[in-house]
């Protein structure tokens, strides 16, 4: 199940989730999206890692408190937060879908080759939800992330240089994000040829979240790269920005690998 989308070498900053997501590169400089190694020592999340402070953590809220501070006149959480908020539900939608499919009785009576079939469905199904699972903690960890980002672009008004690192901070975090709903809209895609029944009609409203998350991460990193000043950095932002956008309307393709 592993894909891979390439990403200009020069300036490793702007290697979309490889410092975030911990995604790897191999040796032609593609970034292989479906790596296990998200997590660092001791099980701590690549996010935890990056961010061991956080000011709030908006997911200790009920969701009724999280909509009642996100309605409030506060700035966070703000629509980062709702986007990483929105692709974690999303995600867990998914998986509940395969979740769901893997609990129900084996067909009996089946021939020998129908049930090597039926095993290969369900190792495949068994693979996107672990593999989804990984997704939507560090979504949902940029609930808490986001808030946090923005307050250090606030902060870093005044320090020319400051602001220019946090912009850069603030991009990368929801880039990244953009890129875990890209890993998510392709294992919904694919989880939708191996499912039946009326279920199906859930990873319609998963792919529907989805889409809008994206639309979310996409356009809070990209006002972050227009209030860049230095030009090398803000083409590569939008570049970076452009791919994104590519891999998620057309999906992955092989011969790129």
């Amino acid at each position: 199940m592993t894909k891979s989308i390439h990403w200009p070498s020069n300036g490793s900053q702007w290697n979309i989730g490889a410092k975030l997501v911990a995604i790897e590169r191999d040796a032609r400089g593609h970034l292989n999206d479906m790596s296990p190694a998200l997590t660092g020592e001791k099980g701590a999340s690549i996010l935890q890692l990056r961010y061991p402070i956080l000011m709030k953590k908006f997911t200790d809220l009920s969701l009724e408190q999280y909509l009642n501070e996100l309605a409030s006149a506060e700035p966070v959480p703000g629509g980062g937060s709702v986007s990483a908020y929105t692709a974690a539900l999303a995600v867990g939608l998914t998986q509940m879908v395969g979740k769901i499919s893997l609990a129900r009785k084996k067909k009996t009576g089946l021939t020998t080759e129908e049930e090597k079939k039926e095993a290969r469905r369900r190792k495949t199904l068994e693979e996107i939800v672990y593999s989804l699972e990984k997704v939507r903690r560090d979504t949902f960890q940029i609930v808490n992330l986001d808030p946090q980002v923005y307050q250090e672009v606030m902060a870093a008004y005044g320090n020319p240089d400051k602001l220019e690192d946090a912009l850069q901070n603030s991009f990368r975090l929801q880039a990244d994000l953009a890129f875990l709903i890209i890993m998510a809209k392709e294992c919904n895609a694919n989880l939708a040829g191996l499912v039946s029944g009326s279920i199906k009609n859930d990873l319609l409203v998963s792919a529907g979240l989805l889409e809008g998350a994206f639309r979310g991460a996409c356009h809070t990193a990209m006002i972050n790269a227009h209030y860049m000043k230095n030009t090398e950095h803000k083409e590569r932002a939008e570049k970076a920005l452009e791919e994104l956008k590519h891999r998620f309307e057309k999906g992955h393709d092989p011969s790129s690998d």
